[in-house]
């Protein structure tokens, strides 16, 4: 197998070190960018519902008439409002991100305007 005409035993070098720069842990990369502890809050209230805890497990309990548990379909978030405003700010952030890429940025006081309606922060900075 070749790649980009690159000669197999350089590939097999490659492929057989553990040389080379790694990505930071994902609560590192928030250290770097986070000026108020914002995303901090946001990552580990978001993740309780990838990471199994005893509150996930408990997420899919409930009690039915006669007190007894029995197992939901579906989780309850008990941070259902918290969850809606770090969801709608992470799709802010990427809509200006996005829109900061395009040249002469024609929607960026659309969003501007929308971040001021909604009391959500545009960007980071903000």
């Amino acid at each position: 197998m070749n790649y980009l005409n690159t000669p197999q035993d350089e590939i097999d070098a490659a492929l057989g070190t553990n040389e080379g720069k790694r990505l930071l842990r994902v609560t590192n990369m928030i250290d770097k960018i986070d000026f108020d502890g914002t995303f901090k809050t946001a990552y580990v209230q978001q993740s309780q519902i990838v990471h199994v805890t005893s509150e996930t497990v408990t997420a899919f309990l409930g009690l039915d008439d006669q007190k007894q548990f029995i197992v939901a379909g579906e989780a309850t978030d008990p941070h259902e409002q918290l969850t809606v405003h770090f969801t709608a700010m992470a799709t802010m952030f990427a809509s200006w991100l996005l829109e900061s890429l395009r040249v002469g940025t024609p929607g960026l006081a659309e969003l501007e305007q929308l971040s001021d309606e909604l009391a959500l922060p545009l960007n980071i900075r903000a």
